[in-house]
């Protein structure tokens, strides 16, 4: 099996992405792999997560993206992840990688849309 370590992004995804080149549609692929059989290190441990490449349209796809309409490109890449809680703060979707013994030294950190 190829390595599961989580890098910290999600570029490995553009190949498997839901956007423009590959249709706007939901794919619960936050795994891989890329092109050449590398795995992105991240699973999904709550419900289906799916990841997708920016720009993702608000008109014109026919296709209702919800949450993720209009989400654009970050500075650092084109590929993000997307899932989904409810107000009562249930999780509906989620994701985790497991972070080794050699990884102490690096600080890790993630964030949300304000939802979290």
């Amino acid at each position: 099996m190829a390595a599961l370590d989580a890098d910290g992004t999600f570029e490995l995804l553009a190949r498997v992405a839901s956007g423009a080149g590959r249709s706007f549609v939901y794919n619960s692929n936050i795994r891989g792999p890329d092109a050449n059989g590398k795995y992105s290190g991240w699973n999904n441990v709550v419900g289906n997560m799916d990841s997708w490449k920016c720009p993702v349209n608000t008109v014109g796809s026919g296709r209702y993206t919800g949450l993720m309409d209009g989400v654009p490109c970050s500075p650092d890449g084109g590929v993000f992840v997307g899932g989904w809680g409810n107000a009562a703060g249930s999780i509906k979707e989620g994701m985790g990688a497991a972070v080794r013994a050699d990884t102490q030294t690096h600080r890790h950190a993630a964030s949300g849309n304000g939802a979290d």
